[in-house]
């Protein structure tokens, strides 16, 4: 698994969202089961977050700055045991 370590600035947090599966961004199934989005101050809380939903196994996590611009989407993590 790779990660950036990536943090936040003080009073700032960055807004990740999560999914079920290893497709690409935006091909994930469609619904509400097997995604989350949050708020976190660092990228190792989020990777941390989201093994202690899932586990290990079958997931991406994504960072973004605007939800409706797949262009502002950065991968952070995804575990494809």
């Amino acid at each position: 698994m790779k990660f950036t370590g990536a943090r936040a600035h003080e009073n700032e947090t960055f807004k990740y969202y999560a999914y079920k599966g290893i497709m690409k961004l935006g091909d994930e199934p469609l619904g509400t089961d097997g995604k989350m989005m949050f708020e976190l101050k660092t990228d190792i809380g989020a990777i941390r977050r989201v093994k202690r939903f899932w586990g290990c196994c079958g997931w991406t996590l994504t960072r973004y700055l605007n939800f409706y611009d797949p262009r502002t989407f950065y991968i952070v993590a995804r575990c494809i045991h």
